[in-house]
């Protein structure tokens, strides 16, 4: 695998901040609406694929300890 790097600017002016918070908020907006179920679906997975895991062991918070 080859790494590679992409360098943004990391210092913007007021403006340019609030133009790329904008093109942020619109990039979400258009993926939600072209890929929202399947990025539903997705998050159902993986919820489903750490809650399943057989492998965790399970701690026991009931103690019967009084503070």
């Amino acid at each position: 695998m080859n790494w590679k790097v992409t360098r943004i600017n990391t210092w913007w002016s007021a403006e340019e901040a609030c133009t790329m918070l904008s093109f942020l908020d619109e990039l979400r907006e258009q993926l939600w609406q072209t890929h929202g179920d399947q990025i539903t679906a997705y998050r159902l997975e993986e919820l489903e694929a750490r809650q399943s895991d057989e492998a965790q062991g399970q701690l026991d918070f009931e103690d019967p300890v009084d503070f």
